[in-house]
């Protein structure tokens, strides 16, 4: 079974079935509990600047490393006791770098509390996606959270996940995931991780330099599949993703505010103060709870057309081998 079959399983796996339930194991969640140990067993407050990044580097050797090598011992024995089981437990593994499936239900969550009235719920239910106060926050301002996290969460839980896949196989896709958990962990300026966390936010930045361009341009082809405007969607990722204070996450956000016909960004509310962020896209309608509808199912034709854009790529890159 080649490489692309074993990703289609696991991008489908992930779709049907999602995250396995608590306390099942799960590789990402393994992965955020050595990074919780290694921080209480390194951090310590009164560490000089310089002494806090070395700490915070050592942990990302150590965190990226170790998951890339307990995925090539357990692939290397699923194989040894039976092919059968090594391929069960690849498909598997792939299926956990992938997020479409909570993505998705995290989005619906909020769409139904707010087109069924309730605000409370709707606040609630985008708190468990996003890192901003949400506790006072209007019907608006909850949708275009919510709108935000789908755009930016499909590059960091589906296309950056696929990208690796298809250069790398599981293997480089779990590295990914590794960095990715350390900067949501430690990668926060804040007085707690600013330097601590420093490397992972930065290698964060790096991992996803490519597959966030490519999914605000996934976004953009597919817009009219479920009628968005495909050439507002660009012209919002030219004018406005540089603006975002992430280096990647803007070209998501910004393809979809452009899509949609809303502006994204705005004031935003972390730990009690409130981040001025640019405006992306331009408001051409107001932001309502139906948008979310429309948002999940772009989630969901750009996911498609990406997995197809990256088996062809691999395909092409076998032919030129």
């Amino acid at each position: 079974m080649g490489l692309m079959v074993r990703v289609a399983a696991g991008a489908v796996l992930d779709r049907v079935v999602g995250d396995p339930p608590l306390p099942w194991p799960h590789p990402i969640v393994m992965i955020g509990r050595l990074i919780g140990w290694l921080e209480s067993l390194l951090r310590r407050d009164h560490d000089t600047a310089g002494s806090q990044v070395f700490k915070g580097a050592v942990v990302v050797l150590v965190v990226v490393g170790s998951a890339v090598g307990v995925t090539l011992i357990l692939l290397a024995l699923g194989q040894r006791v039976y092919p059968g089981v090594g391929l069960a437990i690849e498909i598997w593994f792939i299926s956990t770098t992938l997020a479409l499936k909570g993505l998705i239900d995290a989005g619906g969550r909020v769409k139904d509390a707010l087109m069924a009235g309730d605000l409370e719920a709707g606040r609630e239910y985008v708190g468990q996606i996003v890192g901003r106060d949400t506790s006072s926050l209007t019907e608006e301002e909850v949708t275009r959270a919510a709108l935000e996290s789908l755009a930016e969460n499909l590059s960091d839980g589906v296309i950056a996940p696929l990208f690796y896949l298809t250069l790398g196989g599981l293997p480089a896709a779990i590295g990914y995931k590794a960095v990715n958990t350390l900067d949501s962990m430690l990668g926060y300026r804040s007085a707690r991780y600013e330097y601590f966390g420093k490397v992972s936010a930065r290698i964060d930045d790096i991992a996803n330099y490519i597959p966030a361009r490519i999914t605000g341009l996934l976004l953009a082809v597919t817009a009219p599949l479920v009628g968005a405007a495909l050439g507002r969607s660009f012209r919002s990722m030219r004018d406005f993703a540089g603006l975002h204070p992430s280096p990647n996450a803007g070209y998501p956000e910004a393809a979809a505010a452009g899509g949609l016909g809303v502006q994204l960004g705005g004031p935003t509310a972390y730990e009690g103060r409130i981040d001025h962020r640019p405006r992306l896209g331009w408001a051409v309608r107001s932001v309502e709870p139906r948008l979310l509808g429309q948002m999940i199912s772009w989630n969901q034709a750009a996911t498609v057309l990406g997995l197809a854009l990256f088996w062809v790529a691999r395909w092409l890159g076998g032919m030129l081998v």
